[in-house]
């Protein structure tokens, strides 16, 4: 008998729907993931995330060390916050059976009542809430800096800028957006871009000298903590600033459309001979004797009138101030 299920035993389907809380907050599914190569500016090369399991609100935290002691204090981060918002408790959190969900954690768990419900050995779907996404947040970092060639180095920035929309956006698991069921308003939308598009950022009087330009250059990463505010790779600084005086063209770097550039049309004349706007320093001039100039008289128009002149024109100042 044993060695027929020795040759035959397989691994049970895992058909049966998990239940649903009744409660925000009643259950909460939580997955480290990492590490995650190359590491962030900040020295991140893991993220924690926690996602209600009732309206499906997620919250991704980064770290550094897949530490028992560091998961810990991001969960105390956490339920301070959402404890905060819901006027609700944390009641059940549902992990794999990591270590870094074990001793101070789980110390910290016991303390405070919550019970910790932890899946069986390498069986990832009793998580799946948690498994899931997770796969699909790394998809869609992964294809977001793939697709506007970023420094893979912000994957931390690009998966708070996923989270963002994500948790604002309907889904089938739930009526309505999560957010909405969250905070009991419906989210404005109105100040999303599209990441990694190009972005010029104000530089504030007080960040610069007198002579220093008042724009520098950069790519939208993300969104701040607070309304319309925009997280900026800047290309000048090599830092991420948060800011809301910021000016997009947004799209692909190949698919974006340059500012178009308003020229002062007094400060050119067109020739018949030439197809293009020409300066008074490309007026034809040749050498009689040194330091004199004899100037061909060519057709010009300035306006709608037409005439010539055997006299060097007057008053024409190029884009560079010469005459």
């Amino acid at each position: 008998m044993r060695g027929m299920f020795g040759r035959k035993q397989h691994r049970h389907p895992s058909h049966q729907p998990g239940t649903r809380a009744t409660e925000v907050l009643a259950l909460v599914h939580s997955d480290l993931c990492g590490p995650i190569d190359p590491t962030t500016f900040g020295r991140s090369k893991y993220y924690l995330l926690f996602k209600d399991d009732l309206v499906r609100m997620s919250h991704i935290y980064p770290l550094q060390k897949k530490s028992s002691a560091e998961v810990l204090e991001k969960f105390m981060e956490y339920k301070a916050e959402v404890e905060k918002q819901t006027g609700k408790v944390i009641k059940r959190l549902r992990t794999d059976r990591g270590g870094e969900y074990e001793k101070w954690m789980g110390v910290h768990l016991k303390g405070t009542s919550i019970v910790h419900e932890t899946t069986a050995p390498y069986s990832p779907d009793q998580n799946s809430v948690a498994e899931c996404a997770n796969r699909t947040l790394v998809e869609r970092v992964k294809s977001t800096i793939a697709e506007f060639k970023l420094d893979k180095r912000l994957w931390m920035e690009i998966a708070d800028a996923v989270i963002y929309p994500k948790n604002r956006s309907p889904t089938s698991a739930v009526t309505t957006m999560p957010y909405e069921l969250w905070h009991g308003s419906t989210p404005d939308l109105s100040h999303l871009r599209i990441i990694g598009s190009t972005a010029y950022l104000h530089i504030p009087k007080k960040k610069r000298i007198k002579l220093d330009v008042n724009t520098h250059k950069g790519i939208l990463v993300g969104y701040g903590g607070g309304t319309n505010q925009y997280k900026v790779w800047d290309l000048t600084r090599k830092d991420v600033v948060v800011s809301r005086d910021v000016v997009f063209i947004e799209g692909k770097p190949v698919d974006q459309t340059p500012a178009t550039l308003h020229r002062r049309t007094q400060d050119y004349v067109r020739f018949d001979h030439s197809p293009a706007w020409t300066t008074s320093r490309d007026l034809r001039a040749t050498t009689t004797t040194p330091g004199a100039f004899a100037i061909r008289a060519p057709r010009f128009r300035t306006g709608t009138r037409t005439r010539t002149t055997t006299d060097r024109p007057r008053n024409l100042i190029g884009p560079n101030g010469d005459r």
